[in-house]
């Protein structure tokens, strides 16, 4: 990282260095149908505005 090369601290830089590497993200297709699908949800549930 540039913190390591110019040799400055950042207090954040530590706590994400040991941080796990992130989790794959599911296909696309799949995501889209589960973000749609929560969101009319979320819409059905709320109502219609006056």
């Amino acid at each position: 990282t540039a913190e390591k090369i110019t040799g400055t601290i950042n207090s954040l830089v530590p706590d994400f260095v040991d941080e796990e590497v992130p989790k794959k993200l599911m296909p696309k297709p799949f995501m889209w149908f589960g973000v749609n699908s929560y969101m009319r949800w979320k819409e059905l549930m709320a109502g219609k505005e006056k």
